[in-house]
């Protein structure tokens, strides 16, 4: 999985969530426009998840995705601002694919 793509997908899902879109909504409409690849399959079962009911921290840990993305996102969730964090990865997934 190339942390540009992981960067480019979290800053466009925060953009959406902050529009009003439920998380799951908007990682649906990410995936139908995303090229078959491990990042994809991995956002599509955490779609999958988190429209069947389970919450983000349980439905993240399930996902074969970065340790420190996952973390960040429960951490996210727990202080009820996913998409503020989903920026913050977004941009520290930049700076290490820039290293």
């Amino acid at each position: 999985m190339k942390l540009a793509d992981l960067a480019f997908v979290n800053q466009q899902l925060a953009g959406i969530i902050r529009n009003g879109r439920p998380l799951e909504g908007a990682l649906r409409q990410l995936c139908r426009d995303m090229s078959a690849g491990r990042l994809k399959t991995e956002l599509t079962a955490l779609e999958q998840d988190l429209a069947g009911g389970t919450p983000l921290g349980k439905a993240i840990e399930k996902r074969n995705l970065p340790a420190f993305y996952r973390r960040m996102l429960q951490v996210g969730e727990a202080s009820n601002d996913v998409p503020g964090m989903m920026l913050l990865l977004a941009n520290y997934y930049n700076r290490i694919g820039i290293l």
